[in-house]
């Protein structure tokens, strides 16, 4: 058994590692936690209808998402009001060696 850990997780390792490395991204860590810098720009955001307001809600727009190989699309959606807060939205903030995605947050 130790024989095959031993030979596995070598492998293991290696493996998941992998697509961090031909990906064009880097991860660092700060006091937040772990932020992945992505080196290509986003692409330029979708035009998406806003549709009309609800009571309750407040409409999050969609963004574009690094998937760990690719941007992918992420669609508007409703977020639930909170009472004595307001919506920040999500953004793209480009750093030293790329971009990070910042989440939108209730401040």
């Amino acid at each position: 058994m130790k024989l095959l850990s031993r030979t596995w997780l070598p492998l293991c390792v290696v493996a998941l590692s992998a697509p961090l490395f031909a990906t064009g991204c880097t991860a660092e860590v700060d006091a937040r936690g772990p932020e992945v810098v992505v080196r290509d720009a986003p692409p330029p955001e979708r035009v998406e209808v806003e549709p009309a307001a609800r009571h309750g809600y407040v409409w999050v727009r969609g963004h574009w998402q690094w998937n760990g190989r690719q941007y992918v699309w992420f669609p508007g959606h409703w977020e639930t009001v909170r009472a004595g807060r307001a919506w920040v939205p999500g953004h793209w903030d480009r750093r030293p060696g790329g971009w990070v995605w910042i989440d939108g947050h209730w401040r």
